[in-house]
């Protein structure tokens, strides 16, 4: 997988995805511009498909976004799991640990959460 993104800022990641797909978009929009505007031309239905290569594009793009927020959604679930295995894995330990993980479960989580 890609869990090499975890390792940078969100601002930073979501900078270089813009940059990469903005330039590949350029690109090829150089690239085939001359192609592509002389074959517009020729034909009388070029708002049609114009229409439709964007339709699809969307199309793809509300899968793309829904694949997404279905993995997104996983990792959440994931993450809950196993940090509800460690409070019940914590809470067998013996009594003076029990209490340390106590604070820092009920205490410390939340004092993090405030601050960040």
């Amino acid at each position: 997988m890609m869990y090499w993104i975890y390792d940078y800022p969100s601002w930073a990641i979501a900078l270089l995805f813009v940059a990469v797909f903005v330039g590949v978009t350029w690109v090829g929009i150089f690239v085939t511009r001359a192609t592509v505007h002389s074959w517009i031309r020729r034909e009388t239905g070029a708002n049609e498909m114009v229409g439709s290569a964007l339709s699809s594009f969307l199309v793809l793009f509300g899968l793309l976004l829904g694949l997404v927020a279905v993995a997104t959604y996983q990792n959440y679930s994931s993450v809950g799991d196993i940090v509800d295995r460690l409070y019940r894995d914590f809470g067998a330990y013996p009594q003076p640990m029990r209490d340390r993980v106590h604070y820092a479960i009920e205490d410390g989580w939340p004092k993090q959460a405030r601050a960040s």
